[in-house]
Formats: C-alpha cells, structure tokens, sequence
C-alpha cells in the first residue's frame, strides 16, 4: 500500500510542476505562463514637422539706366516701397537731359515687377493714366514695357555702376550743399543753392521757390525732395510737389535729377543738371 500511494504523489507532483511551467530548462522558449516577462512595446517614432520657411527675394529697388524703344534714354528708379520714377531724356556727353518722367506704384514679387496707376508728367498737365510690367533681376537690370493709353515702349536698363553710384548707401547731403545750374521739363533755367542742412533756395526766371532735400529714412542712396513754389508770376503759385532726388557721379561731375508731383497728381516738375 505504501508503495502505491508514493507513486501516486510523485505522479501528481510532476503533472503540478508541468503545469506551472518549472520543469525544464527550455523555460524561455515559447513559454507563456504568468510567471514570464512580456517583451517590451515601443511606440513608433513620428517624423518631425518642419515648418516651411518663405522664400525671401530681392525687390527691384535700385537705380537704372537705359534706353526705350523709341531711341530716348531713361534713368529709372524703384524705391523701397515699390514707387517707380522714370526720367525721360536725352543723354548728351554722359550727361543725361530730361523731357518727362513717369510715376507709378508697383510691385516686386520674385523677379517680375509691375506698376499701376502710372502718370506721365511733361510740360502739360498729366491726363493719362498707364501701367508697366517687366521683370528685374536685383540690383543689376530692369526691363519691361511700358503702356500709356494706346502706345506701348520698351524699356530696358541696367543698374548703375558702382564707381559712379552704389544704392545701399545712405545719401550725403556735403555731394549737393551749394549752386547749381538745372533745367526743367520746359528746357528753362532753374538755379539753386543748396544749404548744408539740405534746404534750398531757388528761381526759374521771375519765379522763387524754396524747399528742401532731405536723405531717405531708409538709408538709400536717395532724397526726399519738397518743393514749395512761390507767389505769382509763378505758373501755380504757393504749389507744394513732393518726390525724390538722387545724386551720381558722371566722369568728373556730378549730376542731380530731382522730380515729383503735386498732390492731385496732376501737375509735375523736375530738374536735372550737373556741374
């Protein structure tokens, strides 16, 4: 009897430990009982977004100089908020002679530049309003065409060179301190002294004047230019033209052009010399 109940025990024991898994050294394969460590779970790494940063381009602000289609020269500049002057002429010995000048607000945008409500000033009153697109490749050209009511021009132009103007300078006010000798759009003589605080004092024949030149908040190479004409026998007494001026060096002169407009923009003037 003892027997038979000994080998009873050692059975259910061993039918016990199988159950529970102690039995064998091969525990670690395949095992899923309780008593086992379950792997790991790692979260999936996710990609990391990066924001897309705006692509930054140049404007066409700067200084140009060229030729239109019809065999005139220009001397254009955009400012640096988008305002387009134009100055149309004649070059004569390096020295550029102006006969009207367009004023425009444009726009720069990655290499194409457009301008509307562009008028034309000249010795008459401006009556038509027309537009510019072109393309520019920063601070080194400029071209495009220009649209005045039913007639069409090419321009094109390069910038400045650096040995005779470099735009992202500020302008200094000791290159126009004192007399000058200028023309307007009507070709009649405009003479100016300019004091060293930028302020000036002038006439165009019987007709006195006096304003101011004044450097761009900005730091350009470029004027704010304010006019104040006189009484009569002056053509609009008492006007007030606000533009821009800038000053460059042309072989062994230097050369001022000036222009702006009334505040209807209707009435323009601009002067040009070199001395």
């Amino acid at each position: 009897m003892t027997r038979k109940y000994s080998g009873l025990t050692a059975l259910t024991a061993a039918l016990v430990l199988s159950a529970c898994g102690g039995g064998g050294g091969d525990s670690g394969s395949g095992n899923t009982g309780v008593g086992n460590t379950l792997p790991a779970v790692h979260a999936p790494t996710l990609p990391v977004a990066v924001p897309t940063q705006p692509t930054v381009t140049a404007s066409a602000e700067g200084v140009y100089e060229g030729s239109l289609s019809g065999g005139l020269s220009h001397v254009s500049l955009v400012t640096d908020s988008n305002r387009l002057y134009s100055m149309i002429g004649a070059t004569t010995g390096g020295v550029f002679g102006i006969s009207r000048f367009l004023e425009g607000v444009g726009a720069s945008n990655n290499g194409s530049f457009t301008a509307t409500d562009v008028r034309e000033y000249g010795v008459t009153p401006s009556t038509v309003v027309g537009t510019f697109a072109g393309t520019y490749v920063p601070a080194a050209s400029l071209t495009g065409i220009l649209t005045m009511g039913s007639t069409s021009t090419a321009l094109t132009g390069t910038a400045l060179a650096n040995m005779n103007y470099v735009y992202n300078t500020a302008a200094k006010l000791a290159n126009i301190t004192g007399a000058w000798t200028l023309r307007d759009l009507s070709g009649a003589t405009v003479a100016l002294t300019v004091a060293a605080d930028g302020t000036f004092t002038g006439n165009a024949g019987a007709c006195a004047m006096k304003g101011s030149l004044t450097p761009h908040a900005s730091g350009k190479n470029l004027f704010i230019f304010a006019l104040v004409a006189g009484a009569a026998p002056c053509p609009r007494p008492d006007e007030v033209t606000t533009g821009v001026a800038i000053e460059f060096k042309v072989d062994v002169m230097r050369q001022l052009i000036a222009a702006g407009s009334n505040v209807t923009r209707v009435n323009g003037t601009a002067w040009v010399g070199a001395r």
